[in-house]
């Protein structure tokens, strides 16, 4: 008997987002399923994080969204990709979970944005989290959050 999330993971229609949205932080199965519908998905993905998903499911997005940019970046249309790049500086500022700054960060790599590249210079050269706009559950790990910034980064020709 197969579950319903088994069923939402493989639909062939879109109708089955709004499902493994709600859902995402449960199984990887869910995350393909999402990014399986590639553009299609990017509203409800950015929506959820948006309207203030918890950590989990913020990190499963990113992770999606992030999947989705990798499979035809130049195809993403102009407002999937506006789209992107504003939750992906959402969660790069504020009170945030080191695990969400990161899976941002790798999103802002995988998009190739210049005001994410701003943003990720931003924190690279901040004296502190609270410097970057960034307040982290755990101020020791802000050295983590800027060495993967700088990685992150365009290298310099």
């Amino acid at each position: 008997c197969r579950t319903l999330l088994d069923r939402a993971s493989h639909a062939p229609t879109p109708a089955a987002i709004p499902v493994l949205v709600k859902a995402i932080s449960s199984d990887e199965r869910v995350v393909r399923g999402l990014v399986r519908f590639e553009e299609a998905a990017v509203p409800a993905l950015v929506d959820g994080i948006r309207q203030g998903a918890s950590a989990e499911d913020t990190q499963a997005s990113l992770v999606s969204l992030r999947r989705i940019a990798d499979k035809h970046p130049e195809d993403l249309s102009t407002s999937s990709r506006s789209a992107m790049v504003e939750v992906t500086l959402q969660c790069l500022k504020g009170q945030q979970q080191l695990s969400v700054v990161l899976r941002a960060i790798d999103l802002a790599q995988g998009l190739h944005d210049q005001r994410l590249n701003a943003r990720l210079t931003a924190i690279v050269e901040a004296a502190s989290a609270k410097d970057a706009d960034l307040a982290l559950g755990d101020p020791e790990s802000f050295a983590r959050v800027q060495a993967a910034a700088k990685l992150a980064l365009p290298k310099e020709r």
